[in-house]
């Protein structure tokens, strides 16, 4: 019995070689005659490290100066840092001061994780995160800046304009969706 076992399992596909996998020491591999499959590592698209100074200073709700790079944030669409919002219970806000200072407290002496490519002479468009949240969504979800048409934030740019958060409590903001 034992005999035909061991014809059987050599006759199987998955039978495979009975070199030994494991080494008890090092063993040179040449890569140019290696058969395994290589797998590739994982993929961080957020390869730009930026650590943001005090100094930073935000130009508006989306893009901001640091050591004479200019910074715009992806995705979405800061607005005019003089805008003026009129709320329903007929309160007025700098809005767009709001929106300022909103970016310069969410990155303020934060490490930021990015994609950056270049756009013109020390002006780079950045896709950045803290953590793991997206400072695009991040900003967008504030209310105190619209997403880009084509971002993917539509959603969280709805939910900002049910909560009135932001931009979103002038009625003119809502009206036309756009500020």
């Amino acid at each position: 019995m034992s005999v035909a076992h061991n014809v059987v399992a050599k006759d199987l596909p998955y039978a495979g070689s009975q070199d030994p996998i494991w080494t008890d020491r090092p063993v040179r591999v040449d890569r140019a005659g290696q058969t395994y499959e290589r797998i590739p590592g994982l993929f961080d698209p957020f390869v730009t490290k930026i650590r943001i100074k005090p100094q930073a200073q935000a130009f508006d709700g989306g893009s901001f100066r640091q050591d004479g790079t200019i910074f715009i944030i992806a995705d979405v669409v800061a607005p005019d840092p003089k805008r003026i919002c009129h709320a329903d219970d007929g309160s007025i806000r700098a809005c767009g001061s709001q929106s300022r200072a909103f970016l310069k407290s969410l990155i303020n002496r934060r490490y930021l994780e990015c994609r950056a490519w270049s756009i013109a002479l020390d002006t780079r468009m950045i896709d950045c995160r803290i953590g793991q949240y997206r400072i695009a969504e991040t900003l967008v979800a504030s209310g105190y800046v619209r997403a880009a048409r084509d971002a993917g934030l539509f959603a969280v740019e709805q939910d900002a304009m049910r909560r009135r958060a932001g931009l979103w409590a002038d009625a003119g903001c809502r009206l036309s969706q756009r500020c």
